[in-house]
């Protein structure tokens, strides 16, 4: 009723979509090509035409537009919005799709939103048993306008427009979609603004001083006194290239008292990299040249939105994002970060704890408002950080209806790459010590961002203070937290041997994609490599790790690149001018959604053709060995378990050191739970390469302990052999790279 509701009152709003196109931000091409630079460029700054033509382009004057809909009508009061709904959006679509627009391959004509608005397209997600696709980022990237800088595509988080990249598709294109969408029962979800957004068209006015457009980032004027504290001002032509602020000019702002000698987010290990950078010199509306000095987060060219300003710009710019993803374009789910908001402030006299609540109470409190806003719209949202488990879980408490899963990512990815379980088993150990309620959880691939080894939970305990560290937590995490980071280290540098490299760890990153992670941990690659026997391997590998999570309660979000197949690029294709090769671009190579576009060789923002090993979606489909149908036999079995309500109980003693083995309470209503008596399941994964023999103690998890043996077993699916019940001992041979399912009925 919610998700029809929902979607009849955004068909409603489409209405509105002529008007607001008049307001929408043009594509990068055209801002590109806009009097930024050149001769005459310092007067088309300070002219008023020129102001006006950026102000017609502003997220915030969209923002104004869009907010003017919802004023005075009864749109915030048709959904109860206080309380998270999670269990509405589990029975509508338990299974996602996250497709990156720019990393699939298209054309003019055959733009990545016209390819997934086909029948086949439709059709496979049906068969499959995919009940929700998500699609971002769509909005265009302000470092499309830096051909001088090698930044990374995959994040494209410096998002500078509400409405779609020019290489994405239209508004138009998406309203076609949500009607189709609807008529298959599948539901849309995308990325709202990003708290640090992108040096666009709203930065601009901002520089200029137009207004009170400086109150939209946490910027600051320079006084003349301080420019020579400030990077080199670049030349006449280049005034909009921004630049970091580096340790030596910092300082010496600080001793001025110009910023804060210290901010409070630079002390926790679990925030996102930040920091100051400034503008060149540029000539305001009012006729005075200045240059600013403004606060950035994951890179220089982010600035952050800032919260704290009485103006509340920042404010409106984020309902604004909401009303036009859930309202206008009929999203049902909404993914946003608030990292970035966690110890925004000056670092005080007295030293503060990594887990004091006053770190991190902006940001949750910015989360349960953006949740409540969106549910009022009829929508959903998750919290897409990489947050420490204690404050996921208070986030969750009363803010989003989701979250990112911070559990068992990365810790199954590690699990794969290095054969181990370490990670693996204390994560999950933690997470049940903290009460994590994984059925809202959302566990997703790493697609084309890599494998994110931040490991905020680690960093959290290890920086705790001894006291504060029962049972020796602080000691291991520091050091499971070095072994993590070594094993990472070592495998990546291992694989890179062969003929060409799957994978590189830089910045606690491995640049890998799924399959290339799988292709990782099996060492150095061959001549032809990936082909027969190679492949095989690598598939399997990959299958394990989507089947585990799946098996999982909550949503399962699988990536484009897991149902292609997709494989890092090679290193001679990101060569850049002095011979290096940019790591963090090998993860974004192209892949096809269908056969018509395999014809072209890149994506829409010109990144070439990855080699994709299981082929188009389309053409999978027919072909019953194919990955694909392979991933559709795990849904269906995910389905008929209803494991998205499902409860994980606790974790069985394995001897394998790649062997792990989880109990899982099933709900209720689901076909395999007997009438009046309860059911559950034994999920098991060997993750490493070696073959493990089992005999696991069922009697050492207290629940299963109280039924003293009084149960029966059966085997649903997996690929290991001789498993067999004896008492209360459950044995097995698990095979390198294995997976099975056990019922367990209650006699």
């Amino acid at each position: 009723m919610r998700g029809r509701s929902k979607i009849s009152l955004c068909l409603a709003w489409l209405r509105f979509v002529p008007l607001l196109l008049l307001w929408a931000c043009l594509p990068a091409k055209e801002i590109l090509d806009s009097p930024l630079s050149g001769q005459g460029a310092e007067a088309a700054r300070a002219d008023p035409g020129y102001m006006s033509y950026l102000e017609r382009r502003s997220m915030l004057n969209h923002a104004s537009r869009l907010s003017q809909i919802v004023s005075g009508s009864n749109m915030n009061w048709r959904h109860p919005a206080n309380e998270p709904m999670p269990e509405h959006i589990l029975a509508q679509g338990d299974v996602w799709l996250h497709i990156h627009p720019q990393n699939v391959r298209s054309s003019l004509e055959n733009t990545p939103l016209r390819q997934l608005d086909n029948p086949l397209f439709w059709a496979m997600l049906r068969k499959t048993g995919i009940g929700g696709l998500y699609v971002a980022p769509t909005g265009a990237s302000g470092s499309l306008r830096d051909t001088q800088e090698h930044l990374d595509f995959v994040g494209s988080g410096d998002i500078i427009q509400y409405t779609f990249a020019g290489n994405v598709g239209t508004e138009d294109d998406y309203a076609q979609m949500l009607r189709h969408a609807s008529e298959q029962k599948i539901l849309l979800g995308g990325d709202i603004l990003p708290l640090a957004s992108g040096i666009g068209p709203d930065f601009f006015l901002s520089a200029h001083n137009v207004r009170d457009y400086p109150g939209l980032y946490c910027m600051l004027e320079a006084p003349r006194a301080l420019w020579p504290h400030l990077p080199p001002s670049p030349p006449a032509g280049d005034d909009w290239r921004v630049l970091p602020l580096n340790e030596e000019q910092t300082a010496a702002l600080a001793e001025a008292g110009f910023i804060p000698k210290k901010m409070r987010q630079e002390s926790l290990p679990y925030v996102p990299k930040s920091g100051w950078a400034a503008t060149g010199e540029v000539k305001g509306a009012d006729g005075t040249t200045r240059r600013w000095v403004y606060r950035y987060v994951y890179n220089y060219r982010r600035p952050l939105l800032n919260l704290y300003d009485p103006s509340h710009l920042a404010d409106k710019l984020l309902s604004g994002s909401l009303i036009y993803q859930v309202g206008i374009l009929g999203n049902a789910l909404a993914g946003f970060q608030t990292a970035p908001l966690i110890g925004l402030e000056a670092e005080g006299t007295e030293q503060r704890g990594i887990d004091n609540p006053a770190n991190y109470m902006a940001s949750l409190g910015l989360a349960g408002e953006l949740a409540r806003q969106s549910r009022a719209y009829g929508g959903w949202t998750w919290l897409r950080d990489e947050l420490p488990l204690p404050l996921m879980r208070a986030a969750l408490r009363s803010g989003p209806d989701l979250a990112k899963d911070g559990v068992f990512s990365p810790a199954l990815e590690h699990a794969l790459l290095s054969g181990r379980k370490e990670l693996l088993e204390f994560m999950l150990d933690e997470a049940l010590r903290h009460e994590v309620d994984f059925r809202r959880l959302v566990h997703i691939s790493s697609g084309p961002y890599g494998v994110d080894y931040s490991l905020p939970h680690l960093r959290y305990l290890a920086g705790m203070a001894e006291d504060s560290a029962a049972g020796g937590l602080k000691q291991r995490a520091a050091e499971l937290l070095e072994l993590t980071l070594e094993q990472a280290g070592r495998r990546a540098l291992a694989a890179a041997g062969g003929e060409e490299s799957l994978s590189a760890f830089e910045g606690n990153v491995l640049y890998s994609t799924p399959l290339g992670l799988a292709g990782t941990a099996l060492g150095p690659r061959p001549p032809d490599a990936l082909a027969g026997a190679f492949e095989t391997e690598a598939r399997r590998g990959h299958m394990l790790l989507q089947f585990f999570k799946a098996m999982l309660p909550g949503i399962f979000m699988l990536g484009g690149q897991d149902l292609a197949g997709t494989m890092p690029l090679r290193p001679q294709i990101l060569l850049q001018p002095d011979g290096n090769w940019n790591r963090r671009l090998s993860t974004a190579g192209s892949y096809p959604l269908t056969l018509r576009a395999e014809t072209s060789g890149f994506s829409g923002q010109g990144i070439p053709a990855a080699r994709n090993i299981y082929g188009p979606l389309d053409a999978q489909s027919h072909d019953p060995n194919s990955a694909l149908n392979e991933l559709a036999g795990i849904i269906r079995l995910r389905r008929e378990l209803h494991m998205d309500k499902a409860t994980l109980a606790g974790r069985l003693r394995t001897r394998g050191e790649g062997m792990l083995a989880l109990f899982t309470r099933l709900p209720e209503d689901s076909p395999l739970s007997p009438p009046g008596r309860q059911a559950g399941i034994i999920l098991l994964g060997n993750f490493s390469r070696l073959k493990s023999e089992e005999k696991i103690d069922l009697a050492g998890l207290p629940e299963l302990a109280a039924l003293n043996g009084r149960y029966r077993l059966f085997a649903l699916y997996g690929n290991m052999g001789g498993i067999y019940q004896q008492q209360n001992q459950l044995i097995l041979n698990a095979p390198p790279w294995s997976g099975a399912v056990l019922l367990l009925e209650k006699l």
